[in-house]
């Protein structure tokens, strides 16, 4: 039903418009069990109705060209998907609840449309609902979508269920929403099996996460291609076996940078699992990742065949409760700068080099440190195999944990310097007669023939 906006609306209504706050095109509330759907554009036509959700898509097939719809705070039960245009600004005052009442794929459809913005109130799938809001493109393209600060609750639990899919999209924000995989308020059960889903991408999506993400299934965030930065706030696994963040794509190698977010999880942190792609890069800087159990890490990867191109971690504390590793991922490259490490590092998945750069505290890493590539050190403390005592010490064995090669630097009362079977070497109280057990400090080579220049403390 509806009337023309020169028609006379009574005087409660007209104080429930929004009063020039923000220049609405439509104003949505509830009076005496009607539903009304506002128009304040000159001309337009105002709806109404005792069914929401057929008030609310009123609103928004009217808006074929975009506007705002701003809906007022009461409750307002949806037994029918709402389908958004582009350019829809969709606010929701601060108590204002959408609510599923029935069974649907998805409750709020915004798939295939770019520039939508959704802002404030609460929308819950109430457990009957696939997918929450639906934001996913056909064809990857760039969609410029933004979801702010409102509360995001309710997928039933089903295969692949999610708050919010974001496939396809390239400049998606998210900024400061509550995602709860819960069905109710206050329930503890968990429901929803993905928080986000990312599965391909035009480029590139930025999280500013909330602070509360948790009880999902299967992980808070799915990435399945494409790039996504992720910034502040927390992910927390819940009290079940849900990651952080779970790395799965037949697409294009994904690729993940998180700076500044708390994660929690009784599992893994972030898991990439076994697959025909190669992810791009991790480049990650936590504010604090905790990961639990035996068998998990704070990244560990399944796969054996296709690598992570490249690791960067900067800084943050990593704890695994339980568990053996922080890290447990095959890498081809790893670059770790600053990190304070509770459990050690799987250095054996480490394909071509590793970097640390004044990494500490507790358990670093594997006592025996194996790699096909090359180490660096640097103002760090490694266990026993590279620890730091005023000095800067590496040691690394073979595979068979025969000790080859150690390099010390620093004045204690042992030695200066030194090289077993290699470079350089300062020996302290060793005679003429020791000459022989000696190592060079010098090798140079001159027309293919190598000539040593020893070093000596004490002669006879």
């Amino acid at each position: 039903m509806s009337w023309t906006s020169g028609e006379v609306i009574n005087t409660t209504t007209r104080l429930r418009r929004l009063s020039g706050a923000i220049p609405t095109s439509y104003t949505i509330f509830n009076m005496n069990d009607t539903y009304y759907a506002e128009c304040n554009i000159p001309g337009g036509t105002t709806y109404y109705d005792d069914d929401a959700a057929t008030i609310i898509n009123n609103a928004m097939s009217a808006l074929s060209n975009g506007g705002t719809i701003f809906v007022r705070n009461g409750t307002y039960e949806i037994n029918s998907s709402l389908t958004l245009n582009s350019k829809i600004h969709l606010v929701l005052e601060w108590n204002a609840l959408i609510k599923a009442t029935s069974s649907l794929d998805t409750l709020i459809d915004a798939s295939d449309k770019s520039y939508v913005v959704i802002e404030g109130g609460k929308i819950d799938g109430h457990g009957f609902v696939t997918t929450v809001i639906d934001f996913t493109q056909s064809t990857p393209t760039v969609t410029k979508h933004k979801l702010s600060k409102s509360i995001i609750c309710g997928a039933k639990d089903t295969t692949n269920s999610c708050l919010i899919n974001i496939t396809g999209n390239s400049g998606f924000q998210l900024d400061q929403p509550w995602l709860d995989g819960r069905v109710g308020a206050t329930g503890s059960t968990d429901s929803a099996h993905y928080g986000i889903i990312l599965d391909s991408s035009g480029g590139q999506n930025t999280l500013y996460l909330g602070d509360i993400n948790n009880f999902f299934k299967q992980a808070c965030i799915r990435l399945g291609g494409g790039t996504l930065v992720i910034i502040g706030g927390a992910l927390e696994g819940g009290n079940g076996t849900a990651v952080n963040i779970k790395i799965t794509s037949t697409n294009s190698g994904p690729s993940l940078k998180v700076v500044g977010t708390w994660m929690e999880s009784n599992t893994d942190n972030i898991l990439i699992e076994e697959g025909s792609y190669s992810p791009a890069y991790i480049d990650i800087a936590p504010s604090y990742m905790s990961a639990g159990g035996s068998g998990y890490a704070n990244i560990r990867s399944t796969t054996t065949t296709n690598h992570l191109e490249h690791l960067r971690i900067r800084g943050g504390t990593w704890v695994n409760t339980g568990g053996t590793y922080c890290l447990d991922v095959t890498a081809t490259t790893a670059w770790i700068d600053k990190a304070a490490f509770g459990q050690d590092i799987n250095l054996t998945k480490f394909s071509h080099y590793a970097v640390f750069h004044a990494a500490g505290w507790g358990h670093k890493f594997n006592d025996n440190l194996i790699t096909t590539g090359k180490i660096v050190a640097a103002g760090a403390e490694y266990s026993s195999e590279i620890d730091v005592d005023n000095n800067v010490v590496l040691r690394w064995k073979d595979t068979s944990g025969t000790l080859k090669n150690v390099l010390k630097l620093g004045n204690n009362d042992e030695t200066e310097l030194q090289m077993y079977n290699g470079i350089i070497y300062n020996p302290k109280n060793y005679d003429a007669s020791s000459v022989s057990g000696l190592s060079k400090v010098i090798n140079i080579k001159i027309n293919g023939t190598d000539y040593y220049i020893p070093a000596y403390t004490e002669y006879s």
